[in-house]
C-alpha cells in the first residue's frame, strides 16, 4: 500500500502563487491580532462555502490588505466558486479547481475596479451570503 504525503495549504498557496506570478506571502490570509478598544479590525474568514442542502464544500478567507482571496477543493466534486466584488460594481469569478486551490484578487480586475468590498463562496446556482470589508 503506498502511502499520500498531505499538501498543506500554506504550500498549496505557495505553488497556486507562484503559477500567478504572486508572493506566496500576498495570498495568504493575514494574521490575527488581538482586538483592542480603538481597532475593529474586519472579518478575515475563513467561512464555510456551503450547497444548498447546507453541506459544506470549502471555506474562504480574504487578507483586506491585499484583496486576495482564497478558498480551496473541500473533498465533494461540485462547481465551487470564489466571487470577489470590487468598489466599482466588478466581480471577479474563480473557479476552485478539484484537489487544489484558487485565488481572487485585484490582478484579475480592470483598473478602475478599485479595491475589494466584498466576498462570498458560490456552489452551483446556490450563492453564499456576501462577506463585506466594513
Amino acid at each position: 500500500m503506498k502511502t499520500r504525503k498531505a499538501i498543506t495549504v500554506a504550500t498549496a498557496i505557495a505553488i497556486l502563487a507562484g503559477m500567478f506570478g504572486l508572493s506566496a506571502t500576498a495570498a495568504q490570509a493575514a494574521p490575527v491580532r488581538p482586538v483592542t478598544a480603538s481597532a475593529s479590525p474586519t472579518d478575515s474568514g475563513p467561512w464555510p462555502i456551503t450547497d444548498e442542502n447546507g453541506v459544506q464544500r470549502s471555506t474562504l478567507s480574504i487578507d483586506w490588505s491585499t484583496g486576495y482571496a482564497i478558498a480551496c477543493y473541500g473533498g465533494e466534486a461540485g462547481d465551487v466558486r470564489i466571487e470577489l466584488r470590487f468598489e466599482s460594481g466588478y466581480i471577479q469569478r474563480r473557479i476552485v479547481p478539484q484537489f487544489g486551490c484558487a485565488v481572487a484578487g485585484p490582478p484579475g480586475a480592470p483598473a478602475d475596479a478599485g479595491p475589494p468590498v466584498a466576498v462570498r463562496g458560490v456552489v452551483g446556482d446556490f450563492a453564499n451570503p456576501w462577506h463585506e470589508n466594513v
